[in-house]
């Protein structure tokens, strides 16, 4: 699994000696604190914080990592670099975004906007925060899409958010606020995971096809005797829409479907949770799920990169320290926009990098620097 403990171990030593995160004496970097943990652990149940602390997930790798959210730090940049990963070596089909439907094109230079057909190869970085930004752009808010399909109940029927990743890159992402779905992914949870969330699920393809299959085995009817009518109804009209327009190639090779599919593993990492867009499309693309290519594919690269040595070539400290730096109060780090896609980013003198803030979600600035 990338996220072995002996990676771990690393990486908060890294983060400790370099002043970014504090450890005290008797952690499990410096000893085998096994007993103390249990006993930590003990004290926390007598005191009734058993529902909000968990020793080894909130102290195990801590001294002063003392919240989740900490520990998550390092976490989602692992996922970063794993996914990152993929999407480098993936070798994905062109994706052509026709004349009109593509608004903003992000460069090095910054926003551009295309008057012809664009070509995107989702190896290249720029290309992939292109990508996730129109297609948040056409399924959200604008209305090409909607004049393609006029009757269609699906397009621009989801809600629209807006997400950090790695506290210095945003991209406004799609999300469906839907009950239904969330009642699904939490009896999944509970029966499947109980105690725990999918966010550190070690085979996140097989996960999905894992909830799909229980979803469609355990479709029943009388769950949905709580919602009226016309909610339902809506509800059924969306999936419709969904059904309508999912084999439709207006992006070159890929059809609707797998184009989304990209996008959720671009914005949602194929990590299940309420708020996922990921969540939709197990319900939107149903069993059918189950062959699709691009999921399996991902399933075939998990399966043989689950070592952390499959990773460890691509990890660069500085690009994890970016994750505990504070983007105003950092005594580290300085950051000065250069343009509306991007900013310039300064370590102690060392020589600059650029970071995309704009519809990056795996910012890894030191990284590719170093492959660029």
């Amino acid at each position: 699994m990338i996220r072995d403990s002996a990676l771990i171990d690393k990486l908060i030593a890294d983060l400790h000696f370099h002043n970014f995160l504090h450890v005290v004496e008797g952690d499990n970097i410096f000893t085998n604190v096994d007993l103390t943990i249990e006993n930590l652990q003990s004290v926390i149940n007598a005191i009734g914080l058993d529902n909000k602390l968990n020793a080894r997930k909130d102290f195990y790798h801590g001294g002063n990592v003392q919240t989740t959210e900490k520990s998550d730090y390092i976490n989602t940049y692992l996922d970063d670099v794993f996914i990152d990963y993929f999407f480098r070596t993936y070798k994905f089909k062109e994706i052509i975004f026709p004349k009109g439907l593509c608004h903003e094109q992000i460069t090095p230079e910054g926003i551009v906007h295309p008057k012809e057909d664009i070509s995107l190869d989702l190896n290249n970085l720029y290309d992939r925060c292109t990508f996730a930004n129109n297609i948040f752009r056409l399924f959200g808010i604008d209305s090409d899409l909607k004049n393609l399909f006029p009757s269609n109940k699906y397009i621009k029927s989801l809600s629209l958010d807006y997400r950090i990743f790695g506290l210095h890159s945003w991209c406004f992402v799609l999300i469906k606020d839907e009950p239904i779905y969330k009642m699904y992914l939490d009896n999944f949870v509970n029966k499947y995971y109980p105690g725990h969330s999918l966010e550190r699920a070690n085979h996140r393809g097989q996960t999905i096809k894992e909830f799909v299959k229980f979803v469609y085995e355990k479709y029943h009817t009388d769950l949905f005797s709580a919602f009226p009518i016309n909610h339902l109804s809506s509800l059924q009209e969306f999936e419709d829409g969904f059904s309508q327009i999912q084999d439709e190639k207006i992006f070159g090779q890929y059809t609707i479907e797998e184009i989304l599919l990209i996008y959720a593993l671009l914005t949602d990492k194929f990590l299940l949770h309420e708020d996922s867009f990921l969540l939709t499309l197990c319900f939107c693309i149903k069993s059918k799920l189950l062959e699709n290519s691009i999921l399996n594919d991902f399933i075939y690269f998990e399966d043989n990169n689950m070592s952390s040595k499959s990773i460890e070539p691509y990890i660069n400290s500085k690009d994890m320290y970016l994750r505990f730096a504070s983007h105003t109060k950092s005594k580290a780090y300085t950051f000065k926009p250069t343009n509306d896609v991007m900013c310039q980013v300064d370590l102690f003198g060392k020589p600059s990098v650029k970071l995309i803030s704009h519809s990056n979600t795996m910012p890894l600035p030191y990284f590719y620097k170093n492959i660029t």
